[in-house]
């Protein structure tokens, strides 16, 4: 027969009471939660499903309540197109979206609940320390370009502030760009050079043919200033019995059939022909042609 629960029932039962009644121990957690104890000493609660929903909705409105912002701000960091790794203040990982983990190498079950630079020791001792350590201790918002501890020749670019109760750090990578920051110096350190050797001429062409930028050198030879040479056909300055054949050659290059090198004559403004040996070569850009550029020197006197 089993256990009968007196009206002054105090709401616990022994172990190996729960075992023998489990029926009735059932039955009476319904009603009221049952403490279960192991030599007179509690250690489990027995209750319904009921009572148990309740306590559950009640802690999480509880835990919505204190941090309303979690949830959102977590399900926004993922859809970033940069990384993004929260931290407490004591330098602990609470959050790191899937493109800091691929970034860093890392996913985030390595990461969360380490402290930031034991969890990626690649960043300690480096600018990113050093810019961290900054909005941790005193609140800066911090914005930089560094070298990428994660990825060798690369570059980040990387920002660190305040958000909230929590302390962001935000990157994403600018290797592509710096690359092409680099090539646009170089190029420009080029053209200073040519212009400085004073027999190279250099003209910039649109997808149309047109003069977009020449060199000193060219505007001389050529005997017209750079507000009268934009916009004008390169092979409109060239000799009529050859114009065909330049233009040919060079819509051939724009269409990006092949670079071409070849002579012609070409009239300055001062009714000379000077002989030009030239190359002409597609220039690309991000989304394809656009455009082509033109280098010469001094060619052969017909």
């Amino acid at each position: 027969m089993g256990a009968v629960f007196p009206s002054n029932w105090s709401g616990s039962v022994s172990a190996a009471e729960l075992v023998r009644n489990f029926a009735e121990c059932r039955e009476a957690a319904a009603r009221q939660h049952l403490h279960v104890t192991h030599h007179g000493r509690a250690t489990h609660v027995l209750l319904g499903i009921d009572a148990y929903n309740e306590l559950k909705d009640a802690a999480d409105a509880e835990k919505n309540k204190t941090f309303p912002d979690s949830i959102l701000v977590y399900t926004l960091a993922d859809w970033l197109d940069a990384g993004l790794i929260l931290c407490d203040a004591n330098m602990s990982i609470l959050f790191v979206n899937r493109v800091a983990q691929a970034i860093t190498r890392a996913p985030s079950h390595e990461l969360i609940g380490k402290p930031l630079f034991e969890a990626l020791p690649q960043t300690a001792g480096s600018l990113w320390e050093t810019h961290t350590r900054r909005t941790v201790s005193g609140g800066e918002f911090s914005a930089v370009d560094l070298p990428s501890p994660f990825q060798k020749d690369g570059w980040l670019h990387f920002q660190s502030f305040p958000l909230g109760h929590w302390n962001a750090l935000l990157f994403h990578d600018i290797t592509d760009d710096m690359k092409r920051g680099r090539l646009a110096d170089v190029k420009e350190a080029m053209l200073d050079a040519m212009g400085l050797h004073g027999d190279i001429y250099y003209a910039r062409l649109s997808v149309r043919g047109t003069i977009d930028r020449v060199n000193s050198p060219c505007r001389q030879l050529i005997g017209l200033s750079d507000e009268r040479l934009q916009g004008v056909a390169l092979a409109d300055l060239i000799v009529t019995p050859e114009r065909a054949r330049f233009r040919e050659a060079l819509e051939s290059v724009l269409r990006g059939d092949g670079d071409r090198k070849l002579e012609t004559r070409i009239l300055t403004n001062e009714g000379q022909v000077a002989p030009l040996q030239l190359s002409l070569v597609q220039l690309q850009g991000a989304y394809g042609g656009e455009g082509a550029v033109m280098l010469a020197t001094a060619g052969t006197a017909a």
